[in-house]
């Protein structure tokens, strides 16, 4: 029987094109909205990032590696 070890890592990936601004900026408030719900339900000690990016993606937090 082998043991294996796993690490849970939540990465959220969001939208910040130019078209989240239109409807005015509807689409980037329930954007916002839903991120925060996302990162409220991570569990205590599972490590997570937020990328976002228009034509690239880019770390948006934490400001290195990966928060817990």
């Amino acid at each position: 029987m082998s043991t294996t070890s796993s690490t849970v890592v939540e990465l959220l990936i969001v939208d910040l094109s130019g078209s989240m601004n239109e409807e005015g900026g509807r689409k980037w408030r329930a954007a916002r909205k839903a991120t925060t719900a996302a990162v409220d339900c991570i569990r205590d000690g599972v490590q997570f990032a937020v990328i976002g990016g228009r034509d690239a993606a880019h770390l948006v937090y934490p400001a290195q590696g990966l928060a817990v």
